[in-house]
């Protein structure tokens, strides 16, 4: 899809809506109506595609640039796409709008077939369902419009076929011939995509003949089954959906996981005494964590902002050192096992298994619990530099500047939190000194803008626009932490002793740190605390768990009614 600023077109297009407020949502609906009205083989000037999207005719323009409409329809659905995600999910009308599952049974084709033609002027936008579901669609209008417009396309779909050997041997020709002219690998599969009606991701199998395409299906059910597992559903579910032996499903469970860790690195603080054989016990003590990351989870901006404010009368400089070292012990300690595992395999596949994968991952959760935790106490400085900078209250900002403020701050403050080593002896060397620092250059390069976030621009109210401190955490360490997350939000729904009477919660408390914020337990060190070998453990613990996620679904989807 296009990127942004690819021509002045959608440049020209795109500034029409960082300042358009409410006039936003009626905006892309003018947006989408001109995509419709896009001829391929035609040019277009700006100023007439700009007048599309406002309804304002320019006085005068020097604007001479015309844009070709093939590319134009590209940038559109990107920019109709971009746009929708910044406003949030409309309300899902049967009326109006179509289910992309639906849409794909009406053309026809597969969903992956219908992503694909995003790009030739089918937009997916964002609806939220009655039932608090939030899923992609299209408007019924541009669904008849793409079948009308591309009829031929979508009845050569609906016929496709395998690629035969003798398609196959043509394919990789091309693709042979192609490479000897020094034709680049991205342009080649284009080329061949285009000439044979394929897509480009089954040409892009063929450039290493027969086992890429087969190792491709494989990645991808890697993907599937390690996405389903972080969602709790079962091996033998996925051994019957996928026609696959649990122990196959098992076997691509713990690829997908050993994916997520591969290359994992420290953030560059050296940790001493790393070798000592008592390490873990000295920095899982001064690693202590308190209810105060669960107390601001989800908190109003005031409330939010009120306790930052009070954080220096409360927080013991030794003990916010003793964490943060705790933190960058735990990132090391991960980071070293992984590229241990690495260099066991001698440039040869690394398949680990779960003893080896467990004890890293728990790591990472301890390091993502002590990151988010460091970063609240490191708030205070960055909240004082951000108020210096832009010279008042954060609370007497507009709601909109007010959310992108603190989303800078809690950003800026989680990186200074990340490099900061509290060993080093240094004259002015403390934590709010470094925040404070990495506040005013991130102030200096991206001042607060006006975000069109889907809160700010439909006027939601401050309590429907809660603070996430979670959000700091990087990606995969945040995924390993979503039991800590359903957790809390069982606990601000009053659900916690639903969860508290299920078999197994005694491990998956220790395991997971759920019953006091504390380090969590790899599942050897919840075997020996149970009394129970860990393969017994197994099953109790993903009943548990996968009931505290139905409970924390439960609520997310009353919440955002």
């Amino acid at each position: 899809m296009a990127g942004e600023g690819t021509s002045p077109a959608y440049r020209a297009i795109r500034r029409q809506f960082e300042f358009a407020g409410e006039s936003a949502e009626a905006r892309l609906d003018r947006l989408e109506a001109l995509l419709r009205d896009i001829d391929a083989a035609s040019s277009y000037p700006v100023d007439w595609l700009v007048f599309r999207v406002t309804g304002v005719a320019p006085d005068a323009s020097s604007q001479t640039d015309v844009a070709e409409g093939g590319r134009l329809i590209e940038e559109l659905v990107t920019l109709v796409e971009d746009v929708d995600r910044k406003l949030g999910p409309r309300p899902f009308d049967p009326a109006s709008h179509v289910d992309a599952e639906e849409a794909s049974l009406r053309l026809g084709v597969s969903r992956r077939t219908l992503q694909r033609w995003r790009r030739f002027g089918l937009p997916m936008r964002m609806y939220r369902h009655p039932e608090g579901a939030t899923r992609a669609g299209v408007l019924r209008e541009s669904l008849g419009h793409f079948a009308r417009e591309h009829a031929g396309r979508i009845s050569r779909a609906r016929v496709r076929s395998r690629i035969g050997p003798e398609e196959h041997e043509a394919i990789r020709e091309l693709l042979g011939r192609l490479r000897d002219e020094g034709v680049g690998r991205a342009e080649s599969i284009r080329i061949a995509a285009s000439q044979f009606g394929r897509s480009p991701s089954a040409i892009r199998a063929r450039l290493e003949g027969g086992e890429a395409a087969a190792g491709t299906e494989t990645d991808r059910l890697v993907r599937v089954v390690g996405r389903a597992r972080e969602r709790v559903v079962s091996r033998s579910m996925l051994a019957r959906r996928f026609d696959r032996a649990e122990e196959t499903i098992r076997r691509h469970e713990l690829q997908d996981r050993w994916a997520g860790l591969r290359g994992l690195e420290n953030d560059g603080v050296e940790v001493p005494n790393l070798d000592r054989t008592d390490a873990a016990e000295v920095f899982g003590a001064a690693g202590m964590l308190d209810d105060l990351a669960r107390s601001l989870d989800q908190a109003t901006p005031e409330v939010w902002l009120e306790t930052v404010r009070g954080l220096p009368d409360t927080e013991d400089v030794d003990t916010v050192k003793a964490r943060l070292a705790a933190m960058h012990f735990a990132r090391a300690v991960a980071a070293g096992a992984v590229a241990a595992l690495e260099q066991d395999g001698d440039g040869g596949p690394v398949r680990p298994g779960e003893r080896s994968l467990d004890p890293i991952e728990t790591s990472l959760r301890w390091w993502g619990l002590l990151l988010e935790r460091n970063t609240i106490s490191g708030l205070a400085g960055g909240l004082r530099r951000l108020e210096q900078s832009i010279g008042r209250r954060i609370e007497n900002l507009s709601p909109r500047r007010l959310r992108a403020g603190i989303d800078l701050l809690l950003h800026a403050t989680a990186d200074a939190v990340r490099n900061f080593d509290p060993s080093r002896q240094v004259v002015g060397h403390d934590l709010d000194r470094a925040v404070g620092l990495v506040v005013a250059r991130r102030i200096a390069a991206s001042p607060i803008a006006l975000p069109m976030s889907g809160a700010g621009l439909r006027r939601i109210p401050s309590e429907r626009m809660p603070v996430d401190p979670t959000s700091v955490i990087p990606g995969r360490t945040r995924d390993l932490l979503a039991p800590e997350r359903w957790w809390r939000v069982v606990l601000a729904a009053g659900r916690d002793e639903e969860i508290r009477r299920s078999v197994g919660w005694r491990p998956l408390a220790r395991r997971f740190a759920l019953e006091t914020p504390a380090r969590p337990g790899t599942l050897s060190d919840v075997a020996r605390a149970v009394g129970l070998p860990a393969t017994r453990l197994v099953a109790d613990l993903e009943s548990s768990l996968a009931g505290l996620r139905r409970v924390a679904m439960e609520e997310i989807a009353l919440r955002d009614r």
